[in-house]
């Protein structure tokens, strides 16, 4: 019975660190027009795995001989009204290399992030990691990306129908994140004057080789000077 009560943990615990990790759709940002100082209102809605839409905003500043960006931003869960499906999240991107109009970028985000089902609430704070290898122009980019997006540390409250169903001991409290994300794929866009167009498709597998439903995630941003 230990066994399996230890296991039914297990269980819980990767389905909230996959579905935190799930939702964290990224407005990708064309880099060869971030300039020092220059700002951007974005939104963004996609397959993530849920549909969700995302509202943030993104700062160029200097950084040694470069431009580097910080953003922030919020997403929601938009099949549900339900406030605890949501996302808050901090950045930074920066080119690591360059020639010409190639570059090699990175980006790293800090991420808190909530969901709320019929066995517990839960929230979790973790973050992601994901190079970018592109061809970048004034008027459009297309790049490769691959990354890892990781829940470190959940906090849990079972509800009353799982303590009445399925498991009468179980303890609300911080618990361990089980697993990450790995994830990779192609992102493009193109300016219309003012206005910035990016979408991306990216597949995703957990840490340990096993597949999630659905295998993929996309999103298409919108972007304007602000």
């Amino acid at each position: 019975m230990a066994r399996l009560k230890n296991k039914l943990m297990i269980v819980i615990l990767t389905a909230l660190g996959t579905i935190c990790a799930s939702l964290s759709p990224a407005g990708e940002v064309n880099l060869a027009r971030v300039e020092p100082g220059s700002g951007r209102f974005h939104a963004s809605f996609g397959l993530d795995p849920a549909l969700i839409t995302t509202v943030g905003y993104f700062r160029g500043f200097e950084l040694g001989s470069g431009t580097a960006l910080w953003d922030v931003d919020l997403g929601v869960v938009v099949a549900e009204t339900d406030a605890k499906d949501l996302r808050i999240r901090l950045g930074l991107q920066t080119t690591l290399w360059q020639t010409g109009d190639w570059r090699i970028a990175a980006r790293g985000r800090l991420i808190a992030r909530s969901t709320s089902n019929s066995i517990y609430d839960g929230a979790g704070f973790g973050a992601d990691l994901t190079s970018h290898l592109g061809y970048y122009r004034h008027g459009w980019f297309v790049a490769g990306m691959i990354g890892y997006d990781r829940t470190f540390v959940m906090h849990l409250e079972h509800s009353d129908w799982y303590r009445d169903n399925v498991y009468d001991g179980a303890v609300d409290g911080w618990y361990r994140g089980e697993s990450g994300i790995l994830h990779g794929g192609l992102a493009a866009g193109f300016a219309a004057g003012a206005v910035e167009v990016a979408g991306r498709v990216e597949m995703r597998r957990l840490d340990g080789g096993e597949s999630l439903d659905p295998p993929f995630v996309g999103e298409l941003s919108v972007s304007i000077p602000f």
